[in-house]
C-alpha cells in the first residue's frame, strides 16, 4: 500500500513491475477540527510570546534534512533584509536541533524563530496562525500539510513528489521548487500581505481535505481493499 501515487510509482521501481498490480494507493488521512474560540486561539500565540498582532508562520515536522528547515530560515532572513514582519515557529525534535539553534544565532534571526520542540498545542496553533510553510526537498504524503489544510491555513510549499499531489498551485496555496530560499521568501511575503487571498487559499485547502483526505474517506477505502484481499 502506498500513500500518494508518487509513492507507488517508487515502490514499482524497486520491487519491478511485477508487483505493481499489488500495490494500491490509499492516502492519508486527517481529523476536521472545529474551530476554536478566539480567546482560546489568542492564548495558544500569548504561551510562546506572540500578539494577535503578530504575522505569525508555522512549519512542523521532524528536525531532519528531507524537511529543509535550514532552508526556511535563510528565507526569514532575506526577509528581514527587506523589512517584512513575521514571526516563524518550527515545531518539532530531531537531530537537526543543534545545528538549526547555530544557524539562527548566526543569521541573527533568533527575535523572529521559535524552536519549541514537540508542541502539544500543535492544532491549536495551526487554527490561530497566517500561514504554513513546508520547505522540504522530498516528503512522501506529510501529515502535518494535510492538518494544517484540514485548519483552513494558506500553504507555501515546495513542488516535490506528494505534495504537489495535495496543493494546488494558485488556489489552495503557492508551489515554489525545493532548496530556492528566494522563492520560499517571495511566496511568504506574497501571501502574508494578503489576507483575501489567504483566506481563499485556505477555504479551498479546507475542501480538498474535506473531500479526498477525510478519515472516513480512508476507513472505506481499507474496507474495501479488506474485503478483496479476504475474498
Amino acid at each position: 500500500m502506498a500513500v500518494s501515487d508518487d509513492v507507488r510509482r517508487s515502490l514499482i521501481e524497486f520491487a519491478g513491475t511485477d508487483g505493481a498490480g499489488r500495490i494500491v494507493v490509499i492516502s492519508n488521512g486527517v481529523d476536521l477540527p472545529e474551530p476554536l474560540d478566539p480567546t482560546l486561539l489568542a492564548a495558544a500565540r500569548a504561551r510562546y510570546g506572540l500578539t494577535t498582532k503578530d504575522p505569525f508562520v508555522l512549519a512542523a515536522g521532524r528536525l531532519t534534512e528531507p524537511k529543509n528547515f535550514p532552508g526556511l530560515l535563510d528565507a526569514v532572513l532575506l526577509l528581514r533584509r527587506r523589512g517584512v514582519r513575521l514571526r516563524v515557529m518550527i515545531a518539532g525534535e530531531g537531530p537537526l536541533r543543534a545545528f538549526l539553534e547555530r544557524r539562527v544565532d548566526e543569521l541573527g534571526i533568533g527575535d523572529q524563530i521559535l524552536l519549541p520542540g514537540v508542541a502539544n498545542d500543535l492544532p491549536e496553533l495551526m487554527l490561530g496562525a497566517d500561514l504554513f510553510v513546508l520547505p522540504s526537498l522530498w516528503e512522501g504524503l506529510p501529515l502535518a500539510l494535510l492538518e494544517a489544510m484540514a485548519c483552513g491555513l494558506p500553504v507555501v510549499a515546495t513542488q516535490i513528489a506528494g505534495v504537489a499531489d495535495v496543493v494546488e498551485d494558485g488556489v489552495s496555496g503557492l508551489l515554489v521548487p525545493p532548496g530556492y530560499a528566494a522563492a520560499l521568501a517571495q511566496a511568504m511575503a506574497d501571501l502574508l500581505a494578503d489576507p483575501t487571498r489567504r483566506a481563499a487559499f485556505g477555504a479551498a485547502g479546507l475542501e480538498i481535505v474535506r473531500r479526498n483526505y477525510s478519515f472516513e474517506r480512508v476507513d472505506r477505502e481499507l474496507g474495501a481493499l479488506y474485503a478483496r484481499l479476504l475474498t
